[in-house]
């Protein structure tokens, strides 16, 4: 007996009910895609779906009805499509998807040959997208000038993007000197994979600097962010430092931590 089979069938199953304790659901090569479509259809729990590898050896029009059907899982944060033979049709509907998405913070698209006219239809679904930070097009044989050059060109804001893998991917020099100004027009974003590309040496020094400024400028945010959600005690207290008696005259709750105050004084 397969115990594998069993495992991956049980698992589609809570994945059709929605079963809250299943946040990230693997699919195996072996799944039909138009039974994890349905099961798709009835869920809205799931945080993680990976379709690595499930493309391959299937007929397009099955992984595109899977695509078609992800806008329906909006709790969806996470999506993993790497390695799956995507045609132009497949990336078609994931672009669709990245311009309807609610939720998705992460997308893998490596190891797929994507072609111009896919690349430049995603950055469009991304100037659309609210959430998307993280992206990956590792070894995905696609230009990436073409990519950084639609970034650049895009008349809308992009996506709050602030992890981007473009390794192995072969870009020349001139596509590495455009990822500064990429880097410099989008300060969301934070780190950048290279690996496996010609990288002048003054150029990548350029990007780690820049990337640096952009990691300190946001962690500075995230400062600001969190003193802002201070307890409602000590928002309490800095109304009392400012606004003395009159402050706490105006507000019963206030009042009540002033006499406090008093009486420990």
């Amino acid at each position: 007996m397969d115990h594998s089979i069993i495992a991956n069938s049980e698992n589609l199953a809570r994945l059709g009910r929605s079963d809250p304790s299943l946040r990230v659901y693997t699919c195996p090569a072996t799944v039909q895609p138009l039974i994890l479509a349905t099961a798709l259809r009835r869920n809205n729990t799931l945080r993680a779906l990976k379709l690595s590898g499930v493309g391959q050896h299937r007929p397009d029009a099955e992984l595109v009805e899977v695509l078609t059907t992800l806008p329906l899982v909006t709790s969806l944060r996470t999506l993993d499509i790497s390695d799956a033979s995507l045609s132009p049709t497949s990336l078609s509907a994931v672009a669709e998807y990245v311009q309807r998405a609610e939720n998705l913070t992460r997308l893998d698209l490596s190891h797929n040959v994507i072609p111009q006219s896919s690349i430049e239809s995603l950055v469009h679904a991304m100037a659309c997208n609210k959430t998307l930070q993280n992206l990956s097009l590792a070894s995905c044989r696609t230009s990436v000038s073409v990519f950084l050059a639609a970034l650049l060109e895009t008349q809308k804001p992009v996506c709050p993007l602030s992890r981007l893998d473009l390794s192995y991917n072969d870009a020349p020099t001139e596509a590495m000197a455009l990822l500064c100004r990429v880097t410099t027009s989008f300060p969301t974003l934070e780190f950048v994979e290279i690996s496996g590309n010609h990288v002048l040496l003054e150029t990548r020094q350029s990007l780690t600097q820049l990337l640096a400024s952009n990691r300190m400028a946001a962690e500075r945010e995230r400062v600001k962010a969190k003193a802002r959600c201070v307890s409602p005690d000590l928002m309490a207290l800095q109304m009392l430092s400012k606004g003395g008696e009159s402050a706490a005259a105006k507000c019963p709750a206030l009042e009540c931590m002033s006499n406090v105050l008093k009486q420990e004084c």
